[in-house]
């Protein structure tokens, strides 16, 4: 107008490619979806001494779960055990999490079994089913520091039934394993049970060091009602483990 131009400037905009984020890969995912519905030992890298520990498709989140099958009575007694490989960081921030379900209640001065992230010489974050109790300890290697929670099964008078028996619950572990090549900066930095932290009870505070002769590389199963000789039908259950980095995924934006 009037004999001038009008330049119109076109503005570049960053903006997201894509709505969501990629999610960190995950360094574990075992979910025994692909399994036969057997016992777990010669599937997918699992090996023991059992046939008590069994895959199963009727109790699970979805899909297939593992149980540990309490319903046995060898002579003599026998500790059944199951383990796979497990490419564990070595550092950096990640959450290794599992869910568990009690279908029945232990029988009494029995523990019906456990679950491990361990090394060689370390059950480094262990969970195991007692009689009237799930009790996690994280343990470490350099020092003599060991941290324990416990959660009610809604066997106890006046307890808080944290773990109720007959659905499933997930544990979030939240991990720091510091810088490379450093043995001494690794740490639990909170337990959830169901989205909620559990860092008020566990005896040693929470964020807690767990030094550790690294490398963590294997899942470990056990069931302990066997050697007990269990004859009462007695089963828990573990299924969707998980072990992902935490780091924050950079957006990425392009210009237009």
């Amino acid at each position: 107008m009037n004999g001038r131009h009008i330049a119109f400037v076109f503005v570049g905009i960053l903006a997201a490619a894509g709505s969501q984020p990629a999610r960190p890969a995950a360094w574990l995912e075992e979910t025994f979806d692909a399994y036969k519905v057997a016992p777990l030992d010669g599937q997918g890298g699992w090996s023991g001494t059992t046939q008590r520990i069994l895959v199963v498709s009727t109790t699970s989140l979805q899909g297939n779960a593992v149980m540990l099958d309490g319903a046995d009575n060898p002579m003599p007694p026998v500790l059944w055990q199951e383990q796979r490989p497990a490419a564990v960081p070595s550092f950096g921030r990640h959450v290794f999490s599992f869910a568990v379900r009690v279908d029945t209640l232990p029988m009494p001065f029995m523990d019906q079994g456990s679950f491990a992230l361990a090394s060689e010489g370390t059950r480094a974050i262990e969970l195991k089913i007692t009689p009237t109790s799930a009790v996690m300890t994280i343990r470490n290697d350099f020092v003599f520091m060991i941290c324990v929670a416990a959660w009610d099964l809604g066997t106890v008078a006046g307890g808080a039934p944290d773990l109720t028996t007959g659905t499933f619950h997930r544990f979030e572990v939240d991990l720091d394993f510091g810088a490379p090549g450093e043995p001494l900066d690794d740490y639990v930095r909170d337990v959830r049970l169901d989205g909620q932290s559990q860092a008020h009870l566990f005896i040693s505070n929470l964020p807690g060091p767990i030094f550790l002769q690294k490398p963590l590389d294997r899942l470990v199963l056990e069931n302990g009602s066997a050697a007990w000789g269990a004859t009462k039908p007695v089963a828990v259950f573990f299924d969707s483990i998980i072990g992902r980095p935490t780091s924050l995924v950079v957006r990425h934006w392009q210009l237009y």
